[in-house]
């Protein structure tokens, strides 16, 4: 009657630590690339927001959404584990440039300023050879003019 006690208890036991290894082991491999994923999802999210916002929506909820993603892809070009953060960083460079025109539209002439020295400065850890604010502000314009209007219902 004791060898089959003594059986389970190792069994149980076997279980126990096979289980708690087994969700390291998955946590480790699994779970940084899925919070990874989640992270570049939500900046996908955000960016998508901001652009719509940037086109259609008035001054002060375009200017927070594009600010909130710029800061989004600061965090994430701060952190090797999400690739080049050259792509951030260019990304970071449109969207100062984006903000920087919006400053322009409102009268805000030290802001838009200050927004395309960022925009610049960013540019300049890209593959971007010398940046200037003529050559951003002149991609930014173009490349909006093809951002597809939302399908609305």
């Amino acid at each position: 009657m004791k060898k089959p006690l003594f059986a389970t208890i190792f069994l149980i036991i076997g279980l126990v630590i096979g289980g708690a290894i087994g969700v390291y082991y998955g946590s480790q491999k699994i779970g940084r690339p899925a919070g990874r994923f989640l992270v570049l999802g939500v900046a996908v999210s955000k960016g998508t927001n901001a652009m719509q916002l940037y086109k259609y929506a008035d001054y002060l909820a375009a200017r927070d959404a594009l600010l909130d993603y710029a800061n989004i892809m600061q965090d994430i070009a701060a952190n090797p584990e999400y690739g080049d953060p050259r792509i951030s960083r260019s990304d970071m460079a449109l969207t100062f440039t984006r903000i920087a025109l919006l400053e322009e539209a409102q009268g805000h002439k030290d802001q838009a300023n200050e927004f395309m020295r960022r925009a610049v400065e960013e540019a300049k850890f890209t593959r971007w050879e010398d940046p200037t604010d003529k050559e951003l502000r002149r991609f930014v314009e173009q490349v909006d003019k093809y951002v597809p209007s939302p399908k609305l219902k």
